[in-house]
């Protein structure tokens, strides 16, 4: 990582500095304030905006670290919300009626047998992973769920990987 230092600047030394001694008077350096002032607010914004990106760009769509998101955002005390997998608990087979027996799906170019899942046993609520939110985080007002739920939403769908679904709970 880049030394942070190489992007600070003291813009009162900076102003004071490029002025000559002779002309180092107080309604000179108030004018050149006032002349530096957008700078210093543009540069106050980059730095907000280098923070940011550094702390997107080493997070992923890794359960551990979207979970440290969510919590950074919107836990950061207790560190309540936690994040669970789905996991294959069975397969489904098929068994013909009359013999009982299973019946296999062969794929013609490899031979092997093809297993299917049956989605109620493969993911209880049909996604790829589960957000636990704790019940002490739920706002009073319906508005303000739907709020919150949306900012968790775009926090989720921004780390994600493409393609993966996800669901909210309540845990009590």
């Amino acid at each position: 990582m880049v030394n942070g230092n190489i992007y600070s600047v003291d813009y009162d030394k900076f102003r004071e500095q490029l002025l000559p001694l002779v002309l180092r008077k107080p309604k000179l350096l108030s004018f050149l304030r006032a002349l530096i002032s957008p700078f210093v607010s543009i540069h106050g914004s980059f730095f907000n905006f280098k923070t940011e990106a550094i702390y997107k760009t080493e997070h992923n769509a890794s359960i551990t670290l979207l979970q440290k998101v969510l919590n950074d955002h919107f836990d950061n005390v207790e560190r309540r919300i936690f994040i669970n997998n789905a996991s294959i608990t069975a397969t489904q087979h098929y068994y013909d009626k009359d013999q009982g027996e299973p019946l296999y799906f062969y794929d013609k170019d490899k031979g092997d047998p093809q297993w299917f899942f049956d989605m109620g046993t493969f993911n209880v609520y049909g996604s790829d992973f589960t957000v636990f939110l704790p019940i002490g985080m739920r706002p009073l007002y319906e508005g303000d769920e739907e709020r919150l739920l949306t900012r968790i939403k775009a926090y989720l769908d921004y780390y994600k990987m493409f393609g993966t679904k996800y669901t909210i709970i309540w845990l009590s």
